[in-house]
């Protein structure tokens, strides 16, 4: 909220998250951090989204060891998932 006020953008939180002006900036900000990293450009980010809960071992996308569990992690957000890898694949 203290980015959008900063930026102009205007509206709660589910406003401010869904616009178009914070996804650029976000995607511009983390290919600026890949290209410091030395990324490619076959690693440059096409797409991202922005997720509100948490991955946890309660809701099955963490082990107890705190280590991903990417497929359940796809299968709860696959709506989200979808979107962004459809980003990828024709762009």
């Amino acid at each position: 909220m203290k980015w959008a006020a900063a930026n102009g953008v205007a509206g709660d939180f589910a406003t401010v998250m869904r616009s178009k002006a914070l996804y650029n900036a976000v995607l511009a900000d983390l290919n600026n951090e890949g290209k410091k990293a030395g990324l490619s450009n076959l690693e440059k980010l096409k797409g991202v989204t922005f997720l509100t809960d948490p991955w946890t071992p309660e809701n099955g996308c963490l082990t107890a060891a705190n280590k991903l569990q990417r497929r359940i992690v796809i299968e709860v957000h696959e709506k989200e998932f979808e979107a962004v890898r459809k980003l990828g694949i024709f762009n």
